[in-house]
């Protein structure tokens, strides 16, 4: 087994790090989902209203 110290500076780099890739996915995902429902709900609404 392997004991490896790290500093408080390369922690904290590679805890943005990986907060950054999960921010980048979760992002990734809304937009995926969200912009083609959006459209989709303003379609359903112009044929509610015409």
């Amino acid at each position: 087994m392997i004991f490896a110290y790290l500093g408080p500076g390369l922690g904290a780099g590679a805890l943005l790090v990986v907060i950054g890739v999960f921010s980048l996915i979760a992002i990734t995902l809304f937009t995926f989902l969200w912009f083609p429902m959006k459209r989709l709900l303003k379609r359903i609404s112009e044929k509610r209203n015409s």
